[in-house]
């Protein structure tokens, strides 16, 4: 994590926007990128199974398991918005959710932009 008093994080790091360019840790990168605690949420599911894809209806199980209205009617579809938020916030860190979608499943997974352009 960015720390100001620390002389070498402030060498590495923008002085307008405090991105290090040498920040490679995922969790740092989402406190870094002031993610709201839904997004972290759901940036957490993808964190913990970085590189595997998650399914859609796990994403929702683990978002809303606790909920005891079982979540919103149209989950998928705020997952699928908060996903394009998360995109967007992360993109400049280097991370990027990528979809997969095929016949009687669907998923997504949290990767390094690098790795989705070499494959």
């Amino acid at each position: 994590m960015l720390n100001q008093n620390r002389r070498e994080d402030r060498l590495s790091a923008c002085v307008c926007c405090g991105f290090d360019p040498e920040l490679k840790d995922p969790e740092a990168i989402a406190r870094a990128a002031r993610l709201s605690s839904f997004e972290h949420r759901l940036f957490e599911i993808f964190r913990r199974r970085f590189g595997r894809y998650v399914e859609a209806d796990q994403i929702a199980y683990l978002l809303y398991a606790d909920d005891p209205n079982g979540g919103p009617l149209f989950a998928k579809e705020v997952i699928g918005v908060t996903v394009g938020r998360l995109r967007k916030k992360l993109k400049p860190y280097g991370l990027t959710i990528d979809g997969m979608m095929g016949r009687g499943s669907s998923g997504r997974r949290l990767i390094w932009i690098e790795a989705k352009q070499a494959a």
